[in-house]
């Protein structure tokens, strides 16, 4: 009957229970903000071929404090042909990939994010079919 008395309305917590609430709130709002600072974003473009000629380039935007970054090109094309090439922020050659009829998957695997932006050159001749553009950062 003394554990009912104990935890009666009015017999206040022992201190050391209160003392853990605050750090485990803050504790709690630490994991939130790493969370969302460790997603920076994904991002996919689907490019349709129909057999002409095609230069374009996607940009990837990645912001200081991302840890790293992977951008991939995936092509299936039943005629023509078609490249893409990654170029980070400094201006090296990540990744080039060349399709001629078939299919194809080129990635830069997860390498360190340089801040700046990040660009993805395709170009296609003839292709018929469909590629696809990931960018992916944590």
């Amino acid at each position: 009957m003394t554990a009912l008395t104990d935890l009666s309305p009015g017999v206040a917590r022992p201190p050391r229970y209160a003392r853990f609430l605050p750090a485990l709130a803050v504790l709690m709002i630490g994991c939130a903000w790493l969370a969302a600072a460790a997603t920076h974003g994904d991002r996919e473009e689907s490019i349709v071929l129909e057999g002409k000629s095609l230069e374009r380039t996607f940009e990837f935007h990645v912001a200081p404090g991302t840890v790293g970054i992977e951008v991939e090109l995936e092509a299936s094309i039943a005629s023509g042909e078609i490249s893409g090439c990654v170029t980070d922020p400094r201006g090296k050659e990540r990744m080039c990939l060349k399709v001629e009829r078939g299919n194809g998957r080129g990635s830069t695997g997860k390498v360190e994010a340089l801040p700046g932006i990040w660009r993805l050159d395709v170009s296609a001749a003839g292709a018929r079919g469909r590629a696809v553009a990931r960018f992916t950062s944590r």
